[in-house]
């Protein structure tokens, strides 16, 4: 608009919108001009259509959102295809921030308002092909998700996308948030996401706000909404409420500790002695697990003795040396089965703090400490925490033994995890006894000691069922002992990472696994008074 004048065109009611003489002479170089005389006209000339006709194209913006009819405003299910029982079908919403329907957060967080996707009776489901997606690239598929009752299931997921199927599962009343964090393939350009209600029973399951959003790798160049590094806090912000909402984890301490009856292993011992006697049961770790009403677990990949629990490409002091008796990727089953089950997986990995005494290695012989500087070693460490994210993109936490400033500076850390895969939550276990709790990583924790009441830092209580970390052949505590550490600890910011330590033949001791029920049923039976 020209200073001074309330219309600047000569007579937009006739479509004329070159610009007033007066316009021109007033303000020289202002707006734009026809060639060859012709007039510019808003909108198309029915009379004349280009030839040939342009194609939309929707532009490719950093963290927009793949998903069509993501949150079932259209009214209709325009976008999904139905599946199993195809009974799905769109409620009424009761979203904030639309008060023309009455919504307020505090009922309905999803953010959405009209409708909600509703799935039942019995198995049923939507999905949705995703096209232009970029090979080899990170994505994070997310979902707000509920249920009509604990004994049912909804599952979010994504397959087809040149890499393993991906899912996470919700059993819960209240909305809540679930996120897949996936990679496609090589060549895979597309992939089909899907809702579905994987359990046969009568109730129901609904599901809003469905997200996959393009991320600033494949935006690069483009128009973006804000600069990356202006949201990077939001989604981790997100990520940690999420992470508080899964409120109890199961801590799986099983490694070459195990089989030498200590807590802390010195030196290098033989893999040979890595020996259960055949092959170890994860799924029933999973079961125990799901019975105790556990969200999520966390293995001890590798602990003080150095020895890794998946084939690591890093070193042969792994589970798959020749001279293990049952050779076997302990990391790979723990994460099918407790994935294939709806429950979230994390990964221990003890670092080699400087105050080790010389006699703990805990890095394998390939990076001896006595040989390998510092330096060297956060490097080794480095490569060996990157190869497990790559080789299991189900892992969505990582719990970081000994990690803390005396390592590296928290910003460095931060930085190091943000660039291994997005939506990758970590903790870091202080070696000073008298720090641990604060924060340093994502996720502040505490060993068998609570936050004070006032935490406000996103925690995580470590607590031991039986004696010790590792089995020790001790008895566990009592369900009604647990169930109120648990309570203490959510009410106090925090989730409840209970440790079960598993015995040389990789069972879990049958006294435990049977208080681990009774905690399920406890905590079932509070849902159900309530």
């Amino acid at each position: 608009r020209a200073p001074g004048f309330e219309n600047v065109y000569r007579n937009p009611e006739a479509l004329d919108f070159r610009l007033l003489e007066s316009v021109q002479q007033s303000s020289s170089g202002i707006g734009a001009y026809a060639a060859d005389g012709k007039l510019w006209r808003a909108g198309r000339d029915p009379g004349n259509p280009p030839d040939p006709l342009p194609e939309y194209a929707p532009p490719r913006i950093a963290w927009m959102n793949t998903v069509r009819n993501a949150c079932f405003e259209f009214g209709t299910l325009e976008g999904w295809t139905k599946t199993d029982a195809k009974t799905a079908q769109l409620t009424k919403g009761n979203g904030w921030g639309n008060a023309a329907f009455g919504g307020s957060k505090e009922n309905h967080p999803t953010g959405t308002s009209r409708f909600e996707l509703q799935l039942g009776l019995g198995r049923d489901g939507v999905e949705q092909v995703i096209e232009g997606l970029s090979p080899d690239t990170p994505y994070e598929l997310s979902a707000w998700l509920r249920v009509s009752g604990a004994d049912e299931t909804i599952m979010l997921g994504v397959k087809d996308h040149g890499m393993p199927e991906q899912t996470a599962a919700h059993s819960g009343t209240e909305w809540t948030r679930k996120t897949v964090a996936f990679t496609t393939g090589p060549q895979a350009a597309r992939a089909t996401i899907y809702l579905r209600k994987t359990s046969p029973g009568n109730g129901r399951a609904w599901a809003d706000n469905v997200t996959l959003p393009l991320t600033p790798k494949e935006t690069k160049g483009t128009q973006q909404i804000m600069p990356h590094t202006d949201r990077s806090d939001l989604p981790v912000a997100r990520l940690r409420e999420d992470f508080l909402k899964l409120k109890f984890g199961m801590f799986l301490h099983f490694n070459l500790e195990t089989y030498k009856g200590v807590q802390w292993v010195a030196g290098y011992h033989s893999p040979a002695d890595f020996n259960p006697g055949g092959p170890i049961d994860t799924d029933a770790w999973a079961e125990a697990a799901k019975a105790a009403g556990m969200q999520y677990a966390v293995l001890t990949a590798k602990h003080v003795s150095g020895f890794c629990l998946w084939d690591s490409q890093y070193t042969t002091y792994d589970v798959m040396n020749p001279a293990c008796p049952d050779p076997q990727d302990l990391v790979a089953q723990f994460v099918k089965s407790f994935t294939s089950r709806g429950l979230n997986v994390g990964l221990y990995y003890c670092w080699r703090h400087p105050g080790f005494p010389e006699k703990h290695k805990v890095l394998p012989p390939e990076c001896d400490p006595a040989t390998h500087s510092l330096p060297e070693q956060i490097e080794f460490q480095k490569k060996q925490i990157a190869e497990l994210v790559e080789k299991f993109p189900q892992v969505f936490y990582l719990w970081n033994d000994g990690l803390d400033p005396d390592i590296m500076p928290a910003e460095q850390a931060t930085a190091f995890i943000r660039s291994l895969r997005p939506g990758l939550l970590a903790s870091g276990n202080w070696w000073d006894w008298k720090k641990k709790g604060l924060p340093y990583l994502d996720i502040a924790v505490t060993e068998t000691l609570h936050f004070p009441a006032t935490n406000a830092a996103p925690g995580e209580t470590c607590w031991c069922l039986e004696k010790s970390w590792f089995s020790d052949g001790t008895g566990p505590k009592s369900a009604e002992e647990i169930v109120t550490q648990l309570r203490i600890a959510n009410s106090r910011n925090a989730n409840f990472l209970l440790n079960v330590g598993p015995d040389k033949q990789g069972k879990l001791h049958e006294a435990s696994v049977t208080v681990l029920r009774e905690i399920g049923q406890l905590l079932k039976q509070t849902t159900e008074n309530k």
